[in-house]
C-alpha cells in the first residue's frame, strides 16, 4: 500500500507558478521592444501600408491644385480667346486681342481676365516663396518709328512691350508685400522671341505672358509646345 506524500504536490505546484512567474517576467521585458518595432513599422508604411508622401510630393500636389484652380478661372476668356494657356509649360499668355491698337493700355476684357486671377496668383506668390511669376512682353516686328504714348510713352517695341506687361503686372501686384513683389518681375524682349517665325508681323507675336517656375521645379524643355483649349 502505497503513502501519498503532500509535500510532493505542493514541490509540483511552485514549480508550476515558478514556471509561469518566469514566462511572464519575460514577456514584460520583451514587450518595450516589441511595441518599439511595431509603432516604427508602422510610421515607416502608414496606416494603409504606403509609405507616407514626401515633402517634395506634397509641393507638387499643392502646385498641381493651384494650376488646376488658375485654369478654372482662366476658362470663360480662354473659350473667347482673350488669354491662352499653355499648362504643361505653365503659361498663360494675355493675347493681342488684349490690348488696345499701338497702346500698352489693357482693354476692358482684359482688364477684367487679369482681374479674375490676380488674386489666386498673388495668394500663391505670398504662401510659396519657391514661386517666380515672370511678366513678359512680347510684340512683333513692324518697327515704331515715333514717339508714341499709351499708358506710357515708347519708341520702340522693346519699350511697348515693357509696358504692356507693366500693366498686367500692376493688377496682380496691388496689394503684394515687398517679397512677393520680387519674385513677379517684368522682362519686355520686344520682337526677340517671336511665337509665328514664318510670319513675323502676325497678331499672335503681339502678347504677354506670364511664366511660372518653381525653384528646382522647372517643366522639362520642350514639354507641351501646344497651347492647351483649357486647364487640363
Amino acid at each position: 500500500m502505497s503513502h501519498h506524500n503532500p509535500w510532493m504536490s505542493i514541490a509540483d505546484l511552485f514549480s508550476g507558478v515558478l514556471v509561469i512567474m518566469i514566462v511572464l517576467f519575460a514577456a514584460v521585458i520583451a514587450l518595450p521592444r516589441v511595441t518599439r518595432s511595431v509603432h516604427g513599422a508602422t510610421s515607416a508604411t502608414g496606416d494603409g501600408g504606403a509609405p507616407p508622401p514626401t515633402a517634395a510630393q506634397v509641393r507638387a500636389l499643392e502646385r498641381e491644385a493651384f494650376l488646376d484652380a488658375l485654369g478654372q478661372r482662366l476658362n470663360p476668356f480662354i473659350r473667347d480667346r482673350t488669354i491662352r494657356f499653355d499648362r504643361p509649360n505653365r503659361i498663360v499668355a494675355f493675347e493681342d486681342v488684349s490690348f488696345q491698337v499701338a497702346s500698352a493700355c489693357l482693354t476692358p476684357e482684359a482688364s477684367r481676365a487679369v482681374a479674375a486671377i490676380a488674386s489666386t496668383v498673388a495668394q500663391q506668390l505670398e504662401q510659396d516663396q519657391a514661386l517666380t511669376v515672370g511678366v513678359e512682353g512680347h510684340s512683333d516686328a513692324l518697327q515704331i518709328r515715333r514717339l508714341l504714348r499709351g499708358c506710357g510713352w515708347f519708341s520702340d517695341n522693346t519699350q511697348l512691350s515693357t509696358l504692356r506687361a507693366t500693366s498686367v503686372r500692376s493688377v496682380i501686384a496691388a496689394g503684394l508685400s515687398p517679397e512677393a513683389r520680387a519674385r513677379l518681375p517684368v522682362t519686355g524682349w520686344g520682337p526677340d522671341r517671336l511665337r509665328n517665325t514664318i510670319d513675323p508681323y502676325a497678331a499672335e507675336n503681339r502678347r504677354v505672358e506670364l511664366r511660372f517656375v518653381w525653384l528646382n521645379d522647372a517643366p522639362a524643355q520642350g514639354e507641351g509646345a501646344q497651347a492647351q483649349d483649357a486647364g487640363l
